[in-house]
């Protein structure tokens, strides 16, 4: 029998692009995979959205990168005919929370072994990342030392908030895209995740101290550009980012936190997968955007921008 494997993509942005990445990964022969659009929005709403952000953009590679994500919207219709299996849900959560409105729906859950949880606003390179994921095909990946300090063990390393080190692949949790430049956290984008884990963490995400409900909203809060603005009531979708807290709390207290890996050291790009800020590759505004754009341009993207 051959072992399971879901893709749950947080569904807003709806760069056809994506999709069609996705589903174009290699699959190794003992395992089998399911692809999940957990939307909150229809897909139509981006068309007009997309056309006149993209139309601002300059000539730089991630502006280029940009222009190739958005070159066609999806449609729930071509979703399907990709084997997307897409869902309409309320607009009340974000990042890994999400998946908690697939949970709900998949009581069975742990028939699947790993889980990707992703936005849709990422750009992924080449086609052998669930070959290598799911493959075990690592001899090593990047450990967050930063994140490690509250374990009994590290308690005399006192590892800096960019600290990071290579360590054999091992028994890990979580395998992210990238690490998160100065802190111990995870961003909540691109995360591979063992459904051992969630069952672990009673078969949810917490969304302890949540607040904000955009149900039936489909505008951007006017934050395309990180944190520059603010609703009515003071909320942001910062608010959204709270159960990642919880789930480094969870960690800490589990002492997991050695069970989480990464492909990259670098915020938002690994030589798998560059992550969109806010649906837009080229969003430069968050502090760590220097590494990340320097990275970038290293990148070997073969003919992509042929």
């Amino acid at each position: 029998m051959k072992k399971k494997f879901a893709v749950i993509a947080s569904g807003w942005h709806f760069p056809l692009k994506f999709y069609e990445q996705i589903v174009e990964q290699k699959i190794p022969e003992d395992w089998e995979v399911d692809y999940f659009c957990i939307s909150h929005r229809d897909p139509s709403f981006a068309v007009e959205e997309k056309k006149n952000i993209i139309s601002q953009l300059g000539d730089g590679r991630l502006s280029q990168l940009d222009k190739i994500l958005y070159k066609e919207i999806a449609t729930i219709e071509k979703l399907e005919s990709l084997g997307w299996q897409y869902s309409l849900e309320p607009n009340n959560c974000g990042d890994w929370n999400v998946t908690n409105q697939w949970l709900e729906k998949h009581p069975n859950y742990r028939d699947y072994e790993i889980l990707l949880l992703t936005h849709d606003d990422n750009f992924l390179i080449g086609d052998e990342l669930f070959l290598d994921v799911l493959g075990s095909r690592f001899d090593s990946l990047i450990r967050n030392d930063y994140s490690v300090n509250h374990m009994p063990e590290y308690l005399d390393k006192n590892y800096g908030p960019n600290a990071y080190s290579s360590q054999p692949l091992g028994e890990w949790n979580v395998i992210s895209n990238a690490i998160v430049n100065g802190t111990g956290g995870l961003r909540g984008s691109f995360d591979f995740f063992k459904t051992s884990l969630i069952e672990k963490m009673g078969g949810e995400f917490s969304d302890k101290g949540v607040e904000l409900d955009r149900t039936g909203e489909t505008d951007n809060m006017g934050m395309e550009y990180y944190g520059a603005s603010y609703p009515t009531g003071g909320l942001s979708m910062k608010d959204w980012e709270k159960p990642l807290n919880e789930f480094f709390n969870f960690m800490n207290k589990e002492e997991l936190l050695d069970t989480v890996r990464y492909l990259s050291p670098v915020y938002r790009v690994s030589n798998y997968c560059i992550e969109g800020e806010r649906g837009l590759l080229s969003n430069m505004a968050t502090p760590q955007s220097g590494n990340y754009n320097r990275v970038v341009n290293e990148l070997d993207l073969g003919t992509i921008l042929d």
